[in-house]
């Protein structure tokens, strides 16, 4: 896990959650932990809500995602959705439980 927001920030811009003043700062650090709980609740089977998240920002807008997953400087994972198929946030939570998971490059 990161150990500062600054790594927080740009993990979230290496994962493609964001691009240039698309989304504020806050939000992108809400999609982060939202995706962050989304793998740990797979990962020890737990369930998590489908709860969106406060602000009703650019995060609920249908988008397409990609989460790039890294251990130090060596990527683990790398799944997306280039279509807007459902909200962002949604779409987060689902392709970070696939880079975790389901990506058998790794």
């Amino acid at each position: 896990m990161p150990d500062s927001l600054y790594e927080d920030n740009r993990l979230a811009k290496r994962a493609s959650l964001i691009q240039e003043n698309w989304i504020s700062e806050a939000s992108q650090r809400q999609l982060l932990a939202m995706a962050r709980s989304a793998i740990e609740a797979e990962l020890h089977g737990r369930f998590v809500a489908p709860d969106a998240p406060g602000g009703g920002g650019l995060e609920t807008a249908s988008l397409g995602a990609f989460v790039s997953l890294y251990r130090g400087r060596s990527l683990r994972g790398c799944i997306g959705n280039c279509f807007p198929q459902k909200r962002l946030y949604e779409t987060v939570k689902e392709v970070a439980v696939s880079a975790a998971v389901k990506d058998h490059r790794f």
